[in-house]
């Protein structure tokens, strides 16, 4: 059996087990006894899990807001005390490494409280006492409640002192009784010169109580008011909000002059651009991002023989073009799928602002359709009846074919050149006798090249040098009639005949010989050489 000795030192031990557990318990809330058990309504005492508030004193919930942001406590406590307490949450963060923070509130008057923070495995217990050299005032007061309103009074007078809006408060029967420094400061602007200011300030708003009492007014949705200048005349402009409080109207009045000025810009510039669209004679078609008519003007009721209503019902992109398929406004495709695919590369390559086609339609009518890009992913289209044009250029190219065909038809070597000194059209039969080619020539013949080329094969005299002095003379070319003489014994009736836009054409026929010419005679005025 244990002696009496080693009893005793048992129960000592457990007395002092028993001792410390019982001051664990006390000392720290870690066992999750409520606080509010404890302290009562003594103290100002929070616990914290996380950025869960677990417990607190009833004080202290009185204190916290009682709308907190997303449910999310530790926000409302330091929203609550972060105005009276510098850098609170920056120091709090500091807390799991030292354990125990102390934190003196700001300026330390009049209240003089201190916040206790304390850490212990994740739970965060944080307490408000005073200083001991705090003022005295009545134990009935709480002094940091006191502190805590005179702080929020002070903040919310600075608020409505510095807000640009107009800020008022008034009777059911419009007269003012409180009003900020904005609402002030308009009234003196607004009184008689030389009047002075007394109160109550004038009614700025004669219309707010009628506002209010109307059926369909929304305090919600503020209403727009004007205020003429009475200097200069001018209308400024307001969105008026307000609050029944009590028997009373807390009112708002938001300077919008910016705003009803650019909305005014914004109108005028619409109605320039709607009166400028509605004399195009391109049709335009504007789709928003979500590919819906957002704009049309009438020449693309027009062009696509759809209908207005048809138009205004804001139709998708997709069912538009169909539309115009139906109509025969597009090339008729070879099957349904194809014009799929159309739709889909035509809506890809009009947002990348690369879409330009030629659209030939069943009706025989022609349409250039361009597709561009516009702001927040918008597209707009453009169609162009180009059929007159079209149709010219055909005309065009037809007689400029006939008229070289009729050319190529010629024995006669015919070559034309340009105001500039260019070889701009010639016949095969010119090709052949110089054998220059300006249709297959990589870049332009020029008249020199002309000229020393004729000059390779003509017989050094007067022929060649006089074609080459009417062709380049200075003061316009004139008409001029000659003939040439070739290395091989040839010869050349050559005429050189001014044309249409300052061109000139010569012209190279071979010569029969005739018995006065064998003579090396000179007939009317023309060179003649053996």
């Amino acid at each position: 059996m244990p002696d009496l000795t080693t009893i005793a030192w048992m129960a000592a031990i457990g007395f002092a087990a028993a001792s410390l557990a019982l001051l664990a318990v006390a000392t720290w809330p870690a066992s999750r006894s409520r606080i509010a058990d404890q302290l009562g309504d003594a103290g100002i005492v929070y616990l914290f899990e996380g950025r869960r508030l677990i417990d607190a004193t009833a004080r202290a919930r009185r204190l916290l807001p009682k709308r907190l942001p997303d449910g999310d406590d530790w926000t409302g406590f330091v929203m609550t005390f972060a105005p009276r307490f510098e850098e609170l949450e920056d120091q709090l963060a500091t807390l799991p490494e030292r354990a125990v923070v102390q934190i003196e509130e700001s300026g330390g008057e009049p209240t003089g409280m201190v916040l206790t923070a304390e850490w212990k495995d994740g739970l965060v217990r944080l307490s408000l006492e005073e200083r001991e050299d705090a003022g005295d005032l009545p134990e009935t007061v709480e002094r940091y409640a006191l502190s805590a309103m005179q702080a929020e009074l002070s903040t919310l007078r600075s608020v409505a002192e510095r807000a640009p809006s107009l800020i008022w408060r008034q009777r059911a029967d419009g007269t003012v009784i409180w009003a900020n420094s904005a609402y002030m400061n308009r009234a003196s602007q607004e009184a008689s010169e030389g009047a002075m200011m007394s109160w109550p300030p004038p009614v700025l708003f004669p219309d707010v109580p009628q506002l209010a009492d109307d059926s369909d007014y929304d305090e919600t949705k503020p209403r727009r008011v004007t205020i003429t200048e009475r200097a200069t005349g001018i209308d400024h402009w307001f969105e008026l909000s307000t609050v029944s409080e009590n028997e009373d109207l807390l009112c708002f009045a938001e300077p919008i002059d910016d705003l009803v000025n650019a909305e005014t810009s914004l109108s005028n510039f619409l109605q320039t651009l709607t009166k400028t669209f509605a004399h195009l004679t391109v049709g335009l078609a504007v789709f928003d991002r979500k590919r819906q008519l957002a704009l049309f003007n009438p020449a693309l009721v027009d062009l696509s023989s759809l209908p207005s209503e048809f138009l205004s019902k804001r139709p998708t992109l997709r069912a538009f073009l169909d539309a115009l398929r139906d109509n025969q406004r597009v090339p008729e495709p070879k099957d349904y799928k194809s014009w799929r695919m159309k739709i889909a590369q035509l809506e890809t390559e009009a947002a990348d602002g690369t879409y330009e086609e030629t659209w030939t339609l069943p009706t025989g009518q022609t349409y250039r359709v361009r597709g561009r890009p516009h702001p927040d992913g918008a597209v707009a289209f453009m169609f162009e009846d180009i059929s007159s044009e079209v149709s010219l250029t055909r005309s065009f190219r037809s007689e400029i074919e006939l008229s070289q065909s009729v050319i190529n038809s010629l024995e006669e070597a015919v070559g034309v050149f340009s105001p500039t000194g260019t070889l701009i059209l010639s016949n095969p039969a010119y090709a052949a006798l110089w054998k220059m080619d300006a249709t297959s020539a990589l870049t332009d013949i020029t008249l020199t090249e002309a000229l020393v080329a004729w000059r390779g094969v003509c017989r050094p005299g007067g022929g060649i040098e006089a074609l080459a002095e009417a062709l380049t003379q200075t003061n316009g070319r004139s008409a001029w009639l000659g003939t040439l003489s070739l290395l091989n014994g040839a010869r050349l009736s050559c005429r050189l005949q001014p044309i249409g836009g300052g061109n000139t054409l010569v012209s190279f026929r071979p010569k029969t010989r005739r018995p006065a010419e064998a003579a090396g005679k000179v007939t009317q005025g023309v060179f003649m050489e053996s």
